[in-house]
């Protein structure tokens, strides 16, 4: 996170490292100066060993899919100092955030002086962590993203002669080998090339193609200073490292295929020196785990693509206001799913239900700045009915979110929207972790893991540590698969256990482990009468927690039952008059952090909260990230 800051200079002239909570895999690239001659100090540490062998491993280039799950891994992290330290890991991680990143996110980094101080390190190959590997396909992506309006290849002029004939040369071998026909392309190019008229990009790009195919030793180290320097000599714009990354020189490969040969003269396996991202996007996890139903290699879905059939749907969220610290969390993943940021969200109508005034300003701060998207509706009818008196348009899907949900899979709206276009459900549940009906699904599929509190701390204070997992042991209690039980109704160590088991897969990727494919709520029926009351059976009323409907599933709901009892009504009475079914979808991947019996314990005994707080600030869109932490700083001063 944080790839904003990445170089942002200071008032004195100075690129200070990023400003952002928690742990952040942004680092100005210029601190590289001072480690690449010398030990990376904390990159022994477990986690950037993992680091490394996912950016730098054998799987080379990394899947998105292992970069994303590297963040999470961070921001799941139970000591802060696990991660503490090497920053050419940092470093190396941030630049394939930003490979991976929208192209909007990656446009909007790159205009804010991504890398200005790129030319204070010294340009030498790092093999151990590929880094030329990865600014080479950073170049090859922004070129990409740059094919429709192509930026000038040239230094100040179109290249002409023996420039352009070398370009074309470079251009129609690829990745680059750094030998053969390249080499001496190279050699006649630098023979007859009048280096006061040449652009130095060229000149630098033929000497790190001879450094390529020259043998360890004086000759090849000297070739790479020439290069550095004519490269580097390149600083009449004001962002050079922005137009280096958009020139069709290609510098960075030939420092990639440097790392390649030098990874060859230790004998050490190697992947090819560049790959386009959307090659490895589709690629299974670096995890080198075979299949297991239990474990399972989990892929997500691209960010970009989740739109694809929904363009035309409109589609609003209607989240059900009372406690700004849950909200703060909720807010992250709103902002990733909204219209504007590649998600399906429209519009966001937060219904205040009950909140102290702290919490209500709050709620007027975050509506006043993200207006108009975020809004405050009229509403009519009383108590919990006047949550669904806005939802009236019967061409709009609506999203009904309570305030404390804390985790949204990218995929969860869009995949909840799809199912209700079907029109086989009226009401659409996400696949809810701490759910008074789905919690018994997962542990019946196996998704859930055993979780205990550490025990014997010798105080009688609470113990805030996360639990310690231990499948072998029989579980704390029984789940029951009805509404009100105990666990996970009423009991906070139910909750607590749920999502200690649920942060444990998002660690490790296996979180598609929950994912039950299509689940009935209804597939026995809806309840029967007692005389002249009607009774649900005990595993059809369900937890409305995250649901998705349109008008026609609630306008013809008894208000005064609504008010009373929204769950009762829509969960399962609403869907008896109407002969519908009620359903959850398996990808829909969602978190409820509380029922109200189990609140107090939460807060008092687990730090489940701010876990789950500094989870969502690693997944909000750059774009946003980026304006909170400059308002976060402006605050300070």
């Amino acid at each position: 996170t944080g790839l904003a800051n990445i170089c942002s200079p200071s008032a004195n002239g100075t690129l200070p490292l990023p400003m952002v909570p928690g742990r952040s895999f942004a680092v100005a690239l210029h601190v590289l100066a001072s480690i690449l001659s010398s030990a990376e100090d904390g990159c022994e540490a477990p986690y950037w060993q993992r680091v490394q062998d996912v950016l730098a491993g054998a799987d080379w280039p990394p899947p998105a899919l292992s970069v994303q799950r590297l963040v999470e891994e961070e921001a799941l992290l139970q000591n802060p100092s696990d991660s503490a330290g090497c920053e050419t890991g940092r470093s190396v991680a941030s630049l394939w955030r930003l490979v991976y990143a929208e192209t909007s996110e990656r446009a909007d980094h790159l205009a804010k002086k991504f890398g200005v101080g790129f030319y204070d390190m010294p340009w030498q190959p790092l093999p151990t962590w590929r880094l030329f590997g990865a600014l080479a396909t950073l170049h090859e992506q922004v070129r990409q993203d740059s094919r429709d309006a192509p930026a000038a290849a040239s230094c100040q002029h179109e290249e002409q002669g023996a420039e352009a004939e070398f370009l074309s040369r470079l251009q129609s071998s690829s990745p680059p080998h750094g030998h053969g026909t390249e080499a001496a392309a190279a050699a006649r190019f630098l023979l007859s090339a009048d280096r006061a008229q040449t652009c130095p990009l060229a000149i630098a790009t033929a000497l790190w193609v001879l450094a390529a195919a020259t043998a360890p030793g004086t000759d090849r180290a000297e070739l790479l200073t020439e290069g550095e320097m004519m490269a580097k000599s390149w600083l009449f714009e004001e962002m050079p490292f922005q137009k280096l990354l958009a020139t069709a020189w290609p510098l960075f490969q030939q420092l990639a295929a440097l790392e390649m040969a030098w990874l060859r003269e230790r004998e050490a396996p190697v992947a090819p020196a560049l790959a386009r991202p959307s090659e490895s996007l589709v690629a299974e996890a670096a995890i080198g785990r075979a299949a297991d139903p239990r474990d399972p290699v989990c892929r997500r879905p691209e960010h970009r693509n989740l739109l694809a059939g929904l363009e035309d749907q409109r589609v609003e969220a209607v989240v059900v206001f009372g406690r700004k610290d849950r909200v703060r969390i909720l807010h992250h993943y709103l902002q990733r799913n909204l219209r504007e940021n590649g998600g399906v969200i429209d519009k966001v109508y937060f219904v205040v239900f009950a909140a102290m005034r702290e919490d209500f300003d709050y709620l007027q701060q975050l509506i006043t700045e993200y207006a108009p998207t975020y809004a405050y509706p009229a509403v009519e009818g009383k108590r919990l009915a006047k949550i669904y008196s806005v939802c009236t348009d019967p061409d709009t899907v609506y999203i009904k979110l309570d305030d404390d949900i804390v985790y949204l899979a990218d995929q969860t709206i869009p995949d909840m929207v799809r199912e209700r276009r079907r029109n086989r459900c009226g009401l659409v549940s996400a696949n809810v972790v701490n759910h008074a009906i789905l919690s018994a699904v997962h542990q019946d599929i196996g998704a859930v893991r055993n979780f205990f509190p550490e025990v014997g701390n010798g105080s009688d204070s609470p113990n805030r540590k996360p639990w310690i997992r231990s499948d072998d042991t029989m579980a704390i209690m029984a789940i029951e698969k009805k509404s009100q039980s105990r666990c996970v109704w009423a009991c906070w160590e139910c909750a607590a256990w749920m999502h200690e088991s649920f942060l444990s897969r998002l660690t490790d990727g296996t979180e598609c482990a929950y994912d039950f494919g299509w689940h009935d709520f209804h597939a026995s029926g809806h309840g029967s009468y007692d005389g002249n009351t009607f009774l649900p059976l005990a595993h059809t009323r369900w937890s409305i927690n995250l649901i998705a409907f349109k008008a026609e599933d609630v306008v013809e709901a008894v208000p005064e039952d609504l008010a009373e009892d929204d769950e009762k009504e829509l969960s399962v009475v609403h869907p008896w008059r109407l002969e519908k079914k009620s359903c959850a979808v398996g990808s829909a991947l969602a978190a409820h952090f509380s029922y109200s019996r189990q609140e107090d314990g939460l807060m008092e005994n687990t730090a489940l909260l701010q876990r789950y707080e500094q989870l969502g600030r690693s997944l909000l869109p750059l774009p946003h990230r980026i304006r909170d932490e400059e308002k976060k700083k402006k605050k300070k001063k």
